[in-house]
Order: structure tokens, then sequence, then C-alpha cells
């Protein structure tokens, strides 16, 4: 099962960063929150209805609420940094931005710099970082 690292609430988001055991598989399921995950290391395959998808480091991916999905983690532990959000965070969220209606996955330098600016933010925790945070979720 998963470890969880770390975690910390900051204005509206729940930040946790998880390590997921190498091999691990999680049968279909489905969170109530919407979220983002962000993979700081390790690879995993994600199955929705029947299409796989590799999720490799620097990969972001936003899942809305109730999506259903499986994971099988490779070979090597898994470490990712999930954003979830309450659910009067997201309603903002849904009325700003049109990125927040479906399931999302890219892997691009400025996913990779946000990510990790964005990780940073959640070791950190200073009097700046809910602001920080904010802005960098709704950049993504």
């Amino acid at each position: 099962m998963k470890h969880t690292l770390e975690s910390h609430e900051l204005a509206g988001f729940r930040m946790t960063e998880s390590l997921y055991p190498a091999r691990l598989r999680q049968p279909r399921h489905n969170h109530t929150l919407p979220s983002f995950s962000f993979v700081l290391a390790g690879s995993y395959l994600e199955t929705f209805g029947a299409r796989p998808a590799m999720r490799q480091p620097s990969t972001l991916v936003f899942h809305p609420p109730q999506e259903s999905h499986a994971v099988e983690y490779e070979d090597r532990p898994v470490r990712i940094l999930s954003v979830r959000m309450d659910a009067p965070r997201f309603s903002y969220f849904t009325d700003h931005a049109a990125i927040f209606e479906s399931r999302v996955s890219a892997r691009t330098e400025t996913i990779n710099w946000i990510g990790h600016r964005l990780y940073k933010e959640f070791r950190q925790a200073d009097d700046l970082s809910t602001l920080a945070v904010e802005g960098l979720v709704l950049f993504w």
C-alpha cells in the first residue's frame, strides 16, 4: 500500500507526497474530490476505461471528481505529489477554466517547472505558500 511521506492543507488544497511500492496494483476505483497528480519519480500505467496511459516523471494528471481508473506501478517505487481540491475551491476553478471539466494529462517543460515549483512550496510551507500554490494551480 502507499506510504504518505508528508501532507499539508493550503488554501483549500490538500497536498500530499506519497510513495507507492514497486509492482503495486490498484484495482479500478475513484476519488470523491478532484485532484492533480505530479509524478516526481518512477513510472506507472494508468487505465481509464480500456485506454491505458504511461505516467512518467514530470507528468501531470488532472482527475475530475468520481472518475474511475486503475493503476499498475512499474518495477521501482513511485513518488507522487497529489493536490486535492475541496468542493468550494473546485467550484471556483471550474468557473474560471474549462480544463477542470475532464481528465487531462501532459508532460512538458512548463509543466515540469510548475510541478517542481509547487513541490518546493509544498516542502517549504511558509506564509506565502498559500498564494503561490493557488497561482501555480491556476497556471497549470
